[in-house]
Order: C-alpha cells, then structure tokens, then sequence
C-alpha cells in the first residue's frame, strides 16, 4: 500500500440541490490540458455568436477522485452518435472557477452536470471534530445542461491523457 494511500481518509461532502452560481445550456465544449490540471469551457453558441459560457479548472487529482463514478454513469448514458464540435473556446479574460466535484444525471436526450467545490480548510479542521456522521459542506458552482453525446464528448475529453 502507499504511503499517500495510507494516509488518505475519505470524508461524505453534502451536495446542495440549489443555489448554483451559473446555470447554463451549452453546445460547445473544450477542455485544454496543462501540467497538473484541465481547463474547462462550455458555451452556447447560436448563430456563430458566443451567447453564454462557463470555464473551470479541475486538478488532475478531483479528476481522479471522480473517476469511478464518471466511468460508470457514461455506460448508463448508452450509445449515441458522436457530436465531435470544434471549438476555440471563450475570451482569456473571463473568470473561472475551480471545481472539485463533478455529478451527472441525465433524462431523455438532455443531460444535466453539477460542478461543486469544498474547503479543504474545512475538511481537515472537520477531521479533528469528534462528531460521527459529519457531512462536509460544499458550494455548487454550476449546474450545465447539454445533450448527452456532448456530455459523453465532455466526459471522454476530460480523461484523455491523465
């Protein structure tokens, strides 16, 4: 067993159903990997307009930690044709948050992602509490709506290469 795995302690983070900082339909999608950690961007574009977006990063580490439940809820998605679109992604100068937490679901062609954050301040002090059952809170950042071959493009893009 390694020394990290040894070490690690696995915490229950509280998902909230609402209060999610952006919402949004997208219909592009990028995802650009550097050392250590993705770069995220949704948007909808309509027309050849840039509508709407949203960015994120995601550590290469909240990938891992995903991973499993990712792998799993694509084979639920079921086959669907690719939708492979290319796009150079929004300006440099939006904001952009960081994301620990990814949730999928989905219900007929739309599927649905939720982005969360937590503390880990929070979690380490919460490791020295001596409440049982103790939830560690997280903040929804966004919740993004898209097809489900989007999603799958979304998914498949964020794991090539880890």
């Amino acid at each position: 067993m390694s020394k990290s795995a040894e070490n690690e302690i696995k915490m229950d983070v509280a998902l909230p159903e609402k209060g999610f900082h952006k919402t949004l339909y997208f219909n592009r999608v990028r995802v650009d990997r550097d050392m250590g950690f993705c770069l995220v961007q949704v948007g909808l574009v309509v027309a050849s307009d840039l509508v709407d977006s949203y960015s994120c990063v995601l550590t290469d580490d909240a990938l891992k930690h995903n991973q499993d439940a990712l792998v799993q809820y694509v084979a639920k998605l079921g086959a669907s044709d690719p939708e492979e679109i290319t796009w150079k992604g929004a300006a440099a100068t939006r904001k952009t948050d960081v994301v620990d937490i990814v949730a999928m679901s989905f219900r007929g062609n739309i599927s649905e992602t939720a982005l969360y954050i937590f503390s880990m301040c929070a979690a380490t002090r919460a490791l020295g509490s001596t409440a049982s059952n103790l939830q560690l809170p997280s903040e929804p950042m966004a919740l993004l709506r898209s097809t489900k071959a989007l999603q799958k493009q979304l998914i498949t893009a964020l794991y090539e290469g880890l």
